[in-house]
Formats: C-alpha cells, structure tokens, sequence
C-alpha cells in the first residue's frame, strides 16, 4: 500500500468511523434515556464480564489473521482454514460455560441477581462477535478495511432499531429485563454487520465449499504458527480484562466498607462508566480507524526489511493521532455541560468530563501503537506490559479508592493507558535503534 493509498484509506477510515460513532452515540442516547440509573448500573456491572469472554473467545485472532496474511498472502487459506477452527471449538466450550456459570456470577462475583439475564445473553453475542472478528481479521489482512468501517455503520444502525424495539418489549418488566434487551440489541446489530462483510467476500458463493475441502487437507493446518501470535496477544488482552472485571467487584467491597450505600455505588458507577467514559471516549473511533490502516503496510514493510519507510508510517500515524486527540480533549474541557446535555439531555458528570478530558489524550495513541507493537512481532512484550500495568491498576485503585472514592476509577483508567503508551513508545524506539545500529555495524 503506497503512501496515496494509505491516505486516502485513512481519511476513508476516519470519516467513516466518525459517522459511526455518532451513530454508537446515539445509540447509547437512547440506551441512557431508556434505562433507569439502576438498569444502567446492572448494565455496567455486566460489561467488564462481556470484555472478558470476548478477549478469551476471539484469542486475538483478528490482528493474528491480519498481520499473518499481510506478511505472507500465499498462506492465506491455511490462515483462515486454522483460526476458524480454533474459533469453533473455544466459542463451543464458552458457550456452554456462560450458561453454566451465569448464576454463580450473577450471585457470587457481581453480588446483584439482577445481572443474570444479561449474562445468559452473552452466549448468543460473544460467538457472533468471534465470528465477525475472523472476517474483519481477512479484510484487514488484504488491506480492505473500508469494508469493516461500513459494515459497522449497518451494525450501529440496526442497534439503534433494535433498542427501541427491545426497550419497548421489556420497558414494564423491570431493570434486570431493561439491561437484558440492552444486549440483545448488541447481538441484532452484530447478526447485521455479519451479513454485511459476508456478502462483500469475493467469490462469496464458492467460499463454503473452499473452506469444506481446505478442512480435510491436512497440510492446511498451520496451527503452531497462528497460536505463537493469538496467545501472547490474547494472554495480555486477557489479564488486562481480568483487572477490569476486577474493578468493580473492588470499588463496591471497599465503598462499601468505608460505608457507602450499594444504591450510591450503582448509581456512581452508571454515571462515570455510563455516561462520562464513553464521552472521553467517543473521539476513539479515528484512533481505532488508524490502528487499523497502520498494521497492514507496516507489517508488509517490516518483513520486507523496509525500516525507513516503518518509522516514517509509524511518525505520521502517531503525530496525527495525538493531534486530533488533543483538540477533542480541549473541546471535551471546555464545553463538559454542553456536550453531556447534548448527548444525555442532563449535564450529570460533567465535572467528571472537565476534570478528566485533558489526561485522557494518551489514549488516542494507545491503539496505533498496540498496531505498532504487533507488526513489530512484540506480542510477548505486549502481555508483559499489560500484566504489570494492571497489577499497579489494582492496586492504586484499591489505595485510591480509600483517600479520594468512586473518582479513583477515572484516575486509574488514566495511569492505565498512560503506562501502556510509554511502555509501548520505549519498546518500538528500542527496536529501530538496534535496526539502525546493525545497518551501521554492517
């Protein structure tokens, strides 16, 4: 992919990307003004356990099939033949573990019976999104990406449809039902997105057959290869959603014996990872959409030995992200009331929003450089850095939850991205260093 090309799909990316998060936005609108605070809350609670599945399910096998493809297409069917079977067995196990376990989490872990439907759920959703992944893993692969952008904005508007109808069916049966047709509205919108990028393979018709007698040759299984990628990958992604799913069961036993009423701690946590993260982070969508753009032609250069014209991608990618970020940041602390009754019809969290908007700007290069460290082939050093990023998440969020209350979530999710950024900037300045020190050598 030629600098023209990476241009274009990267302006193609953002735009489109943009008009999907107003439309993500406007979903969770709709999603806010129809849940109570106590659905939002149990809805909340739910989605640490939702990251989770999805992180052990998927075993990071999008970004694996991506950059395997993108640095050696001959392999291309042996790729996909592999990961979907990979995929099938780990989606058959997990279903059946969300089902079994969803009481006991409900009851045990989350300590809120109201939690159970929306957990049974997920054993419908988390196999559809596995799926989508493997498809979006193919297309990132052969550098159409556009095609998953667009296959996002049919998945946000068939959300959009698909909440109002479940919000109306279940609008008189209580909060636990609320948040249950909150996520069914998830596996609507993913069945539409699906369809979507399936219709738009080519050779759509002759795939399954393909794929059918890929399966009985042998040869085509380059198990030891996708693993040695998805693990590592997944191994990080994993215990990084371990800390997250953590997160609340902490805030609530330590509010909780500070004194705090479990009705406040619902309510607060509804509030800040309701309403006000997902403003902070609504500009993502044009990180998302470079960490996509990126890892192609620069997995491509970098098997190519192509070194300059790496880092020359990995400069412009980076500065561009930071930029952008920071005038949304700027934009998010100066109008916090505006832009939360804009979204939300109520300024509820603003001064949440204000006092957070700035620290937030290194999270819009966390997702480039994630990119970055997998074309790289650093998916070891990956797994180490987030493991140790989130012990000190966890364990500053207990200390801080003592001295300052429920803010500590917002504080943590910032040394969070904050250590990762530096970790993962080090790490890559490291690896052109020892490049250009060899080119010199020799």
């Amino acid at each position: 992919m030629d600098k023209s090309k990476i241009f274009k799909s990267m302006v193609s990316l953002i735009m489109v990307g943009f008009v999907t998060k107003l439309l993500a936005s406007l979903a969770k609108i709709i999603m806010a003004r129809n849940l109570s605070t106590n659905a939002m809350g149990i809805y909340m609670l739910v989605v640490p356990v939702y990251i989770f599945f999805i992180n052990v399910i998927q075993l990071s096998l999008p970004n694996t099939i991506a950059t395997k493809i993108a640095s050696n297409p001959k392999n291309t069917s042996k790729i996909i033949i592999t990961s979907s079977l990979i995929a099938l067995i780990v989606n058959f196990i997990f279903m059946i573990a969300i089902i079994a376990s969803s009481t006991y989490i409900a009851n045990g872990i989350l300590k809120n019976p109201d939690t159970r439907l929306s957990l049974i759920s997920l054993a419908l959703l988390v196999p559809l999104i596995s799926l989508g992944g493997l498809i979006k893993g193919y297309y990132m692969g052969i550098g159409k990406v556009e095609i998953t952008a667009y296959s996002q904005v049919s998945e946000e508007i068939a959300r959009i449809i698909f909440i109002i109808v479940f919000m109306e069916i279940f609008k008189n049966k209580g909060d636990a039902y609320l948040a249950y047709g909150a996520f069914l509205s998830l596996s609507a919108s993913e069945i539409f997105s699906l369809c979507h990028m399936i219709f738009k393979l080519p050779n759509f018709k002759n795939k399954p057959k393909l794929f059918l007698k890929g399966i009985r040759q042998k040869e085509n299984y380059v198990v030891k290869d996708i693993l040695n990628t998805a693990i590592p990958l997944t191994g990080g992604r994993l215990i990084s959603t371990v800390a997250y799913s953590l997160e609340p069961i902490i805030m609530t036993t330590t509010l909780v014996n500070l004194g705090y009423s479990s009705s406040y701690i619902t309510s607060e946590y509804g509030i800040i990872s309701g309403l006000v993260f997902p403003l902070l982070l609504l500009p993502g969508f044009f990180a998302s959409a470079l960490a996509k753009v990126i890892l192609q032609p620069l997995t491509k250069a970098i098997s190519n030995n192509k070194y300059v014209q790496a880092k020359k991608l990995i400069i412009s990618i980076l500065t561009t992200s930071f930029l952008i970020g920071l005038f949304f940041s700027f934009v998010m602390m100066i109008f916090p009331d505006l832009l939360m009754n804009l979204l939300y019809g109520s300024s509820v969290g603003s001064e949440y929003v204000k006092t957070f908007a700035l620290p937030f700007v290194l999270y819009y290069i966390e997702s480039p450089l994630i990119s970055v460290m997998i074309a790289l082939n650093k998916t070891k050093r990956i797994m180490t850095y987030e493991t140790i990023v989130s012990i000190i998440r966890l364990v500053t969020l207990y200390f801080l939850l003592n001295s300052m209350g429920i803010v500590a979530i917002a504080i943590t999710a910032i040394i969070n991205s904050s250590l990762l950024v530096i970790f993962f900037i080090i790490e890559t300045t490291l690896f052109f260093y020892k490049k250009d020190k060899m080119i010199i050598d020799s």
